[in-house]
């Protein structure tokens, strides 16, 4: 190896430790999914082997900076009084027994908001792209999530009222949305949360804003409150699929603006679902735990061999570095590039 392939080398190494998600991907992730052996790990937050807090990545604000991964805000204006990192559990924070063992908790809480509406609670999204278009995005592949939904455990249906915890992908090209899973604490409630409201209601759905269509499923899961649960989406030309600890819930057809990069999201919302105070007309917060948690075991992504994020056989001569982070890199002599 001469010193200018070596220096080549090092710097795209450097390049690519740089990128948010080569800076915090974790090894000893999820399995590839079965019905995409041949797939490849493109992106990988492992909360499970994480310890503390700033492993997590995430920057107050709407910039991404270098070496985080999440942003602490939607990049295209927040809907509702999601709060920058403040410490412990506000919003965000490693939760668990130990490595291997440990989540990722999004926190809703009252006390760190001013927001009436809310009730003063605050809410917590991440966020894997800033308004810059820097950060993941990916066309095509299986994107998954491992996730408790927020509960009160013993509760009836373990409920626990206006909570709206989403994991779902946006388009910064179309504004396409494809909401992996949605649930509320209030689904199919009423006046006084009568009757009880049922989270364990899995809602996936389909926006295609710029032609003002959307289509959608809802699935009845009874343990999405009780533990853990896989919810994943996998993007293809043949049509975008759905499942819920990866068996097929639903599918539908591609739509045009959903051909283009995803960039993930994920929060613990409040809302959605019915009003539930005395008279109908909006949401009783007293009702609503707190804190309320939604616990993250991982989010992972695959790119597929559609998507242009797929490192196909290298070409001859060629050097291909899998492990630096998520990113992968190929280097050549006298050009390289840096792909993942």
């Amino acid at each position: 190896m001469n010193s200018q392939f070596r220096a080549a080398l090092v710097g795209a190494a450097a390049l690519c430790a740089s990128v948010g998600r080569g800076a915090r991907a974790q090894s000893n992730g999820p399995a590839t999914p079965s019905f995409g052996a041949n797939y490849q790990l493109s992106f990988l937050q492992n909360f499970q082997q994480m310890t503390s807090d700033a492993q997590i990545g995430v920057v107050g604000g709407s910039t991404l900076t270098p070496g985080a991964t999440w942003i602490s805000h939607y990049p295209t204006g927040d809907n509702a009084d999601f709060i920058n990192p403040q410490g412990h559990d506000i919003p965000f924070g490693i939760d668990g027994t130990g490595a291997g063992n440990n989540y990722l908790t999004i926190r809703t809480q009252q006390g760190y908001t001013a927001n009436n509406y809310t009730g003063n609670y605050s809410e917590g999204a991440l966020s894997s792209m800033d308004g810059n278009g820097n950060g993941f995005a990916q066309q095509y592949g299986y994107f998954e999530v491992s996730m408790w939904t927020p509960h009160v455990s013993g509760a009836v249906n373990n409920d626990d009222p206006n909570t709206w915890p989403a994991f779902f992908l946006q388009s910064r090209q179309t504004g396409a949305e494809i909401d992996v899973t949605e649930s509320y604490g209030n689904y199919n409630s009423g006046p006084n949360q009568t009757p009880v409201g049922n989270p364990n209601f899995d809602q996936m759905s389909v926006h295609d804003f710029a032609n003002n269509a959307s289509t959608q499923s809802t699935v009845s899961e009874p343990t999405m409150t009780t533990g853990f649960n896989t919810y994943g989406v996998d993007i293809e030309p043949t049509g975008i699929n759905f499942y819920y600890d990866r068996q097929l819930v639903w599918s539908t057809p591609l739509i045009a603006d959903a051909a283009t990069p995803f960039y993930v999201l994920l929060d613990n919302a409040l809302g959605g679902g019915n009003y539930n105070n005395a008279t109908g007309t909006n949401y009783d917060w007293d009702l609503t735990a707190n804190p309320s948690d939604l616990e993250v075991q991982y989010v992972a992504v695959w790119a597929s061999p559609d998507s242009p994020d797929y490192v196909s056989a290298p070409e001859p001569g060629s050097l291909v570095l899998a492990g630096v982070g998520a990113c992968v890199l190929v280097m050549r002599r006298r050009r390289f590039r840096v792909g993942g």
